[in-house]
């Protein structure tokens, strides 16, 4: 069954993510809503997404699992999804000759400077996933961050533009077929897939234990089952969920 994806830009939106939930109800599934201008964006940890209109890809696209041919996802799989995610997203990039890696959990980094983040929202139904509405930025054609010392985008790795329009449409369906090949197939597969591009992994580097601030020394060795990174420190391994880990640049 072929998977239609329906993409609406606008303008100017405060935030796609916001805009999605707005209309959930009663958008089509695998709608994608784009923005030329995203005035209010929203990242991870309640962080705020910057970018020069019309020069970058900031989207949303809604998922409703267990219907149209999208396998049904078990909460407990959630991390599937960010593993998809990332994985699509590091393949569009490869299609442009930009090598990129995974900085856990699934940031996209291109020579150790932001290329892309996202947040996904899911909504849960029982023991599943009922929906997800993942939300994108990708530096694209801006060359200057001036309140990002940390950023980078295809421009700056190629000296080329993008064209937004079909990179949304490319990275559309690759997402869409990524989350796909996630659900149907093993899990362990496609988590060394997603371990064999992340950042830092094998070398011993600086951490943060964000919930006591307490700073640390260990090796991202890759993930657990449940998606918390695994860490060998001078204290043995330790396993962080989300938002319990920081990355010392």
């Amino acid at each position: 069954m072929e998977n239609k994806i329906h993409i609406i830009w606008y303008n100017s939106l405060d935030s796609t993510q916001n805009e999605v939930q707005r209309h959930l109800e009663e958008l089509d599934n695998l709608s994608v809503i784009a923005a030329r201008d995203q005035t209010a964006g929203r990242g991870q940890r309640g962080n705020s997404w910057l970018t020069e209109p019309g020069r970058n890809l900031t989207a949303s696209l809604l998922v409703r699992f267990g219907r149209d041919g999208i396998p049904p996802l078990p909460a407990r799989d959630y991390f599937r999804l960010n593993m998809a995610f990332s994985l699509a997203m590091h393949d569009y990039l490869d299609s442009l000759r930009v090598s990129s890696l995974v900085k856990w959990p699934n940031d996209i980094y291109v020579r150790g400077k932001k290329i892309c983040g996202v947040l996904i929202e899911n909504v849960l139904s029982g023991g599943n996933i009922g929906s997800s509405v993942i939300g994108f930025g990708l530096n694209l054609n801006q060359t200057d961050f001036p309140a990002l010392a940390n950023a980078t985008s295809v421009k700056c790795a190629t000296g080329m533009d993008t064209d937004v329009d079909a990179a949304l449409e490319d990275l559309s369906g690759r997402i869409v077929r990524e989350i796909i090949d996630a659900l149907e197939g093993d899990g362990n597969t496609l988590r060394e897939r997603y371990e064999a591009f992340l950042f830092w992994k094998s070398t011993r580097r600086r951490y943060r234990d964000l919930p006591g601030g307490e700073e640390f020394e260990g090796t991202l060795t890759g993930v657990s089952s449940d998606g918390r990174a695994i860490l060998e420190t001078d204290q043995g391994t330790r396993l962080f969920a989300f938002k319990e880990l920081g990355y010392i640049l």
